[in-house]
């Protein structure tokens, strides 16, 4: 009893001992300073991380089961490069702990909690983080990192509760200038115990976007000593997106043995663009999934990779090697769509069946093989990127084919024509966001090709697009555009600021080489043109194809000229100068496309224009003396009644002012000659027709008015002593009669053919010839016919030349009908005089010509009645009819008074009567022509032909010639 009772007092000795070295210690731990402990912190930190810790608040031990440390406004000081003083500043940080466990030398943490901090992390743009803690040289062994645990102290303490409370972390990256900010509203990390497993709870912001997290983690104590794969289980949301993590980490502090299942999925893309700090655009629902396994610190995979953005779809597997300096991934992906519209590309098209092969080593990128379904065609792509991130670095090989072209109309926003099969294919170099290469650009579109090279590089206000294409065909056919194809074409152009610069463009389209320099300032429109233009050919007829009929040979030809405007609206070319053959051409036009009709307004002269090399004159004149039988059976009517082709009157308004200073054809046919004409909705009006030929002068005005269902004709034309040799020698009959003319005629008609016109012709025509000279065998048939009637009884110099006093007729025409009732042919040898009428709707003639003999030596003539038609005339002598009809013919033809003034400005009225000649032989040396060696003198024309005229007009006019 004894040995208890001393046991008892011992025990109640040990307890009241404890007791009091507990409650002394609670007395000096509550009345114990540990502010002054605080440059002992301060010290340990500083040779532990290199950086001053500063509690600027009390620091102090709270005595309780669980007791703790709260220290109060504590800084750590940033590095030395750092954007502000301190990396971390908190307002308050509690650490409490359960004490029994330390006397196993266990520490455990009941709560540690971080109120008001605001943590930054920061990177410089050398790529140093200030997160980098570097440890003083002559810290002390103890206060080293030990891997170990020491003094029976885990080197990971369990903690039962974390938290955080309003605070703030940044993130800087002192390279890109990004910033990224997450402020945590509320932390909370709960563990039951050693094996329990981790609750995580997460009320945070991120870019001022609401996050919330839930987190079922494995136990404390497996992260330090694994007992199995360490499980996950995460649920997050924030952004519209829903992410999970399921799975198991064998070994979690050192990231290896992954196994976890992610999912990410959203109703919009747009609502990720906070999280993501850029905007996104508005792409439709999207979902990510796929299975992460491996090792941080060797390779990662991830398999069973399936995306879904709208309609678009991508699935494959990738790896990622992390042991070496820099990560390596390689991807293999498929998709069976990619809606490149859906996507927010732009183009309204779809990728089909893709497959690609690459290989991201850093931020380099390696495509070993990329192959599409395009528009019913395909294309390919390989080669590398050096700067994915930044798209810098392509080098780029990259090809597309398909049989039809047609099928990109979707992809190119218009309906494109059927040309058949295409492909192109090019290298691609540099970068995105500066100066990209295309080089060993080769394409071909149906029966086109092109080759060559482009460059696009920054601009002031975008980018500019240089390139140098040749061509050895455009199949502009198949384009719709013309009828030839352009042949060996070569250009240098640029696009800047949407305008389309070309230095220079060389080309050869139907024979005609052509070149191009200038601008278009809207050319997707082909608006805003300014070009020089320059086509040269060794013969126009080689331009047949491109005319869309047959050209004469006509000679080489060139043309130059600016070009500016819009085609859409009005087109301009300027400083035109073209030359075909011997003939020029200059001034300017401007078409206009954007009213009702084309609209044509042109100013243009030409110094020469030859009608022989233009074709209007044949080179050689035939001679038409006595006609030569056709070589096809002749028709009925000599004036057509087909349709004549006048559609083109309503076709477009044209304005043109024309003059040549000089006019040639066989010989020097005009000079000074202009013309002015206007069509406006139909009608047709040349204003003005003047012209100088040799001496005389030629002045008119024509009228067509297509208005109306029939159209109506209308011309007025004066020639004043106008040569007849330079006229005749513009046709087959070229030196058939000589002299000076005065013609007038003044016309109009309505109808759609010329028969139609012919029939309804009203006016007159009035001719005067002077003193001149005809072929006596053409004299012959004019007057006798083919069959020459007159041969019987008019003798003539066949071979040779018979002179003319003078000529004089008039018609006047009415409903068709030409009626002439003076006809008047003065020669040395006779003197013909004729009257009736032509009726032009029936084509029928009713001509007499009396010739009445001046020469003894002559045959008595008799009249010719000249019968039948315009086709068919026949000539035909009747002494008796002829003569009942004919009788006074010469006592009663009466000219008018314009006619009898013609003769006068010609120089040949004298007396009132014509005066005859001689006749002038072809060939007067000719030995089977001898000129006769006695012969009577011309004999005067009877004063009476003339009679009729008026006495008053016969005395004017003799007044007026100062006879």
């Amino acid at each position: 009893m004894r040995i208890l009772k001393i046991i008892g007092i011992v025990a109640a000795g040990v307890v009241a001992l404890l007791v009091a070295v507990i409650v002394g210690a609670v007395i000096v731990l509550n009345f114990l300073d540990f502010n002054a402990y605080k440059p002992v912190i301060a010290d340990a930190v500083r040779n532990s991380t290199g950086r001053e810790l500063v509690i600027a608040g009390d620091l102090r031990v709270e005595i309780s089961f669980t007791p703790g440390i709260v220290a109060e406004g504590v800084t750590l000081s940033n590095a030395e490069w750092g954007s502000r003083p301190e990396m971390v500043a908190a307002q308050r940080l509690e650490i409490h702990v359960a004490p029994l466990p330390l006397i196993y030398g266990s520490l455990q943490i009941r709560r540690i909690e971080l109120t008001g901090a605001d943590v930054l992390l920061e990177t410089d743009a050398d790529g140093r983080a200030n997160f980098a803690f570097a440890m003083q040289e002559d810290a002390p062994e103890e206060l080293r990192p030990q891997e170990e645990a020491r003094d029976g102290f885990t080197a990971v303490p369990l903690i039962l509760e974390a938290r955080v409370r309003e605070s703030r972390l940044t993130y800087v990256n002192g390279a890109t200038g990004v910033t990224r900010s997450a402020a945590f509203e509320a932390v909370t990390l709960n563990s039951g115990g050693r094996g329990a497993p981790l609750k995580l709870d997460v009320a945070a912001s991120y870019n001022d976007v609401p996050l919330r997290a839930e987190a079922t983690l494995g136990a404390m104590s497996d992260l330090i000593a694994p007992n199995g794969p360490w499980p996950v289980d995460l649920a997050a949301e924030g952004g519209g997106a829903k992410l999970t993590v399921a799975g198991t980490i064998a070994e979690p502090l050192a990231g290896a043995g992954l196994d976890l299942a992610v999912s990410l999925n959203g109703a919009q893309t747009g609502d990720l663009s906070g999280l993501l700090g850029s905007p996104l655009p508005e792409l439709g629902a999207y979902a990510l999934s796929g299975r992460l396994t491996g090792d941080l610190r060797s390779t990662l995979e991830l398999g069973d990779l399936k995306t879904q953005l709208g309609t678009s779809d991508l699935a494959g597997s990738a790896t990622a090697s992390l042991a070496g300096p820099r990560p390596v991934i390689d991807a293999k992906l498929l998709s069976k769509k990619l809606d490149l519209a859906g996507l927010g590309t732009g183009v309204n098209a779809s990728l089909v069946n893709s497959a690609a092969t690459l290989s991201l080593t850093g931020r380099t990128l390696t495509v070993a093989r990329f192959s599409t379904r395009l528009a019913g065609g395909s294309a390919t792509a390989s080669g590398t990127v050096a700067d994915v991130f930044e798209l810098a670095g392509m080098d780029l090989s990259v090809s597309a084919s398909g049989d039809r072209f047609t099928d990109l109309s979707q992809l190119a926003g218009t309906e494109l024509p059927a040309l058949g099969a295409y492909s192109i294919s090019g290298r691609l170099r540099g970068d995105v966001a500066g100066t990209i290469d295309v080089s060993g650009l080769v394409a071909r579109l149906g029966e086109s090709d092109v080759a060559g090279s482009a460059t696009v590089s920054p601009a002031d206000r975008g980018h500019m697009l240089r390139a140098r294409l040749s061509s050895n065909s455009i199949d502009l056919p198949a384009l719709g555009v013309l009828d030839v194809p352009l042949r060996d074409a070569a250009t240098v152009v640029s696009l800047k600021d949407k305008t389309l610069t070309i230095e220079s463009f060389r080309a050869t389209l139907s024979g005609a080489a052509i070149d191009l320099s200038g601008a278009i300032a809207d050319p997707a429109a082909a608006a805003g043109l300014d070009l020089s233009v320059t086509a040269k050919g060794r013969q126009i007829a080689d331009l047949a194809a491109l005319a869309g009929m047959e050209l004469p040979e006509l000679g080489a030809y060139s043309v130059t000229g600016r070009l500016n405007g819009n085609p859409r609206e009005t087109l301009r070319a300027t400083n035109i100068a073209a030359r075909l053959g011997e003939s020029d051409l200059r001034g300017r036009i401007a078409v206009t496309l954007s009213g009702d009709r084309p609209g044509v307004d042109a100013d243009l002269s030409s110094d020469r224009i030859d009608l022989v090399s233009l074709g209007a004159i044949k080179p050689t004149p035939g001679d038409g003396a006595t006609g030569q039988p056709a070589a096809e059976p002749k028709p009925d009517r000599l004036f057509p009644d087909d349709p004549l082709e006048l559609e083109w009157l309503n076709a477009a308004d044209v304005t043109i002012r024309y003059g040549a200073a000089t006019v040639i054809g066989r010989q020097p046919l005009m000079r000074d000659a202009a013309i002015a004409l206007s069509l406006q909705h139909g009608l047709l009006e040349v204003e003005s027709v003047r012209a100088v030929l040799q001496n005389g002068i030629l002045d008119g005005a024509v009228r067509i008015d297509g208005r109306k269902k029939a159209t109506g004709w209308a011309a007025r034309i004066a020639l004043k002593k106008v040569d007849l040799a330079v006229l005749m020698a513009q046709t087959a009959q070229a030196g058939a009669i000589q002299g000076q003319i005065n013609l007038e005629f003044d016309l109009t008609a309505r109808g759609n053919s010329i028969r139609q016109i012919m029939a309804g012709l009203d006016g007159h025509v009035l001719l005067a010839m002077g003193k001149g000279q005809i072929r006596s065998r053409t004299l012959q048939t004019w007057v006798g016919g083919p069959t020459q009637v007159l041969s019987n009884v008019l003798t003539l110099n066949m071979r040779g030349n018979t002179a003319v006093n003078c000529a004089m007729a008039s018609f006047y025409i009415k409903q068709g009908l030409a009626t002439s009732d003076g006809l008047l042919l003065d020669t040395d040898v006779a003197a013909f005089v004729g009257k009736g009428n032509v009726n032009l709707k029936t084509e029928a003639v009713d001509v007499i010509i009396d010739p009445k003999v001046k020469r003894l030596t002559l045959s008595a003539a008799v009249p010719v009645h000249i019968r039948g038609t315009l086709m068919r005339p026949t000539y035909t002598l009747d002494e008796r009819a002829v003569a009942l009809r004919v009788g006074g013919l010469l006592g009663g033809l009466i000219y008018p008074p314009a006619l009898i003034i013609g003769l006068g400005e010609l120089g040949t009225f004298r007396d009132g009567d014509c005066v005859g000649v001689t006749a002038v032989p072809e060939d007067p040396g000719a030995a089977e022509q001898p000129a006769p060696t006695t012969e009577p003198g011309p004999t005067r024309l009877p004063g009476r032909i003339l009679q009729g005229t008026g006495d008053s007009i016969t005395r004017g006019l003799q007044r007026l010639f100062g006879e």
